[in-house]
C-alpha cells in the first residue's frame, strides 16, 4: 500500500527521503514527548513529510531535526524566507504578513527596531519587583492547599498576567484569551485554527479602536503611535504586530514552565539540588531550556537551491523541528541528561538570527522567578501517582495536566 507520504510526494522530492512520521502520535508521546521523538535522530536529518505541518498536514513539508542545520537555516534569510511561513493572517482573510516575525531583512528590522526598546534588557530589569511580587501573591495561598493542578494554578497564569499588564487587558478574562490561543496553536484541524485566530482579531479590533481614543503607557498605545519610513503605522500594520504580541505572550512561557517543574516533581533529587544551591537555578533554567524547548518554526524556501544535498523547490515549506534540537546527539553529550551544572548550554528555544523572540529578556525572567520563589514558598513536591502527568506534542508542545502536591 502507498503511504500517505508517497502519495503527496512531489515529484523533486527523492523517495528514500519521505517518511510517514509525526511527532505527535509516537508511542509514549503522552508521557514525554522527548523521550517518545528520539528515533527521530534516526530519520535523515532533512525527510519530506505529508503528515507534519499541524493545519497544514496532507500537503506536505520539509522536516529538519539537526541542530546545526536549523541554525544553519535561521541565519539565512535569503534562501530561507519567513514571508509567509505561519500564514495565520490569511486564515482570517487578512492577505497580509505577520509583523515583524514574517517579514525578512530589510523590512523586518524596520520593524523589529520600533518593537525593541519596549523589551530591552534594562527595561526588563526594571519589572524584577513586580514579576516576583506577583509570584509571591500567586504561591503564598497555595502552601497550605498541599496541592494543586499546576498549569491551572500558576503554570499558565503567571506569566500570562505579566503579558496583561502588558498590552493592559483584562486579568479576568485569562481563560477566554488561552481558549483562543487553544485553537489558533493546538487546533486538530484548520477551522479550529481560523477560528482561533478570528477570535482574536476580532477582539483586538475593538481594542485599537479603544486605545486610539484612550491611549496609556502600554504596548498596543505604543504600537499605535509608532512610525515606520517617516510615517504612522497603518491600521493594517497595528493589527498585525498586535496580533503577533497577542498569541506571542500567551503561551509558550507557559508551556515552558509547564515541562521544567515536571521535571522538578519528577527528579527530587535534582530538586533539592536547586534548594540547596540557589545560585545554580539561572543555568539550571537555560539546561531546561535546551531541554524542553516547544516552539516549532516555519520557513519558506525563496528560490530552488541544494541545502546538504537536498533539492528544494522555490515555495517549499520547512518546519524546523526546534523542540528535539536541544536533544541532538552531535549537537550535545549525554542530550538526554538534564545537568545543571553543564557549562551554559546554546540552545535555540528562543529561535536564533534576526528572529530571535522579543520577549527573550522577560521571558528568561519569567522562568527564573518562577523557579526561585516556587522553591523559596513551596515544600519539596511531587507529582502524583494515580493522577500523572500528560503532556502533548500538537503544536507548541506543552503538558496537559500537571497535579503536583506536597
Amino acid at each position: 500500500m502507498t503511504s500517505v507520504a508517497e502519495a503527496n510526494r512531489p515529484s523533486h522530492v527523492p523517495a528514500d527521503i519521505v517518511r510517514d512520521y509525526t511527532v505527535e502520535t509516537q508511542p509514549g508521546v503522552e508521557n514525554d514527548p522527548y523521550l517518545a521523538n528520539q528515533k527521530i535522530f534516526e530519520l535523515p536529518p532533512i525527510y519530506w513529510s505529508a503528515l507534519e505541518g499541524g493545519p497544514r498536514a496532507g500537503v506536505g513539508n520539509w522536516v529538519v531535526t539537526k541542530a546545526e542545520y536549523i541554525r544553519e537555516i535561521y541565519g539565512d534569510a535569503t534562501r530561507f524566507s519567513s514571508n509567509n511561513a505561519t500564514g495565520f493572517l490569511r486564515l482570517v482573510g487578512r492577505d497580509q504578513n505577520m509583523i515583524p516575525v514574517e517579514l525578512d531583512p530589510p523590512e523586518h528590522t524596520k520593524y523589529r527596531m520600533i518593537l525593541n526598546p519596549r523589551f530591552t534588557p534594562a527595561r526588563m530589569a526594571g519589572m524584577e519587583d513586580a514579576i516576583r511580587e506577583r509570584a509571591k501573591q500567586m504561591l503564598e495561598p497555595l502552601v497550605a492547599k498541599g496541592g494543586c493542578e499546576f498549569e491551572v494554578a500558576f503554570g499558565r497564569p503567571f506569566p500570562v498576567s505579566i503579558f496583561l499588564d502588558l498590552m493592559s487587558l483584562p486579568q479576568d478574562r485569562i481563560a477566554e484569551f488561552v481558549g483562543w490561543e487553544e485553537l489558533l496553536l493546538h487546533g486538530a484541524s484548520l477551522d479550529d485554527v481560523r477560528q482561533g485566530a478570528d477570535h482574536i482579531m476580532n477582539y483586538l479590533e475593538g481594542v485599537i479602536a479603544e486605545r486610539r481614543l484612550n491611549p496609556g503607557d502600554d504596548l498596543p498605545s505604543y504600537v499605535i503611535q509608532s512610525q515606520v519610513d517617516g510615517r504612522p503605522l497603518t491600521h493594517d500594520e497595528i493589527m498585525s504586530i498586535s496580533f503577533l504580541l497577542f498569541f506571542g505572550g500567551l503561551d509558550t512561557v507557559a508551556a515552558t514552565l509547564n515541562f521544567m517543574f515536571k521535571y522538578l516533581a519528577e527528579h527530587p533529587e535534582q530538586q533539592q539540588l536547586l534548594r540547596d544551591e540557589p545560585a545554580l537555578i539561572p543555568n539550571a533554567v537555560e539546561e531546561m531550556l535546551r531541554a524542553f524547548s516547544v516552539v516549532p518554526s516555519p520557513r519558506v524556501v525563496a528560490h530552488d537551491l541544494e541545502f546538504h544535498g537536498v533539492q528544494m523547490r522555490a515555495g517549499d515549506r520547512i518546519i524546523l523541528n526546534v523542540m528535539m534540537s536541544g536533544r541532538d546527539p552531535s549537537q550535545y553529550d549525554k542530550p538526554n541528561d538534564i545537568d545543571f551544572r553543564r557549562p551554559t548550554p546554546r540552545h535555540m528555544a528562543f529561535a536564533s538570527g534576526v528572529h530571535i523572540c522579543l520577549g527573550i529578556h522577560l521571558a528568561r525572567r519569567e522562568l527564573r522567578i518562577a523557579v526561585e520563589e516556587w522553591l523559596r514558598i513551596i515544600p519539596p513536591f511531587r507529582t502524583v501517582s494515580k493522577d500523572p502527568p500528560v503532556t502533548h506534542a500538537r503544536g507548541v508542545w506543552g503538558v496537559k495536566r500537571l497535579p503536583l502536591v506536597w
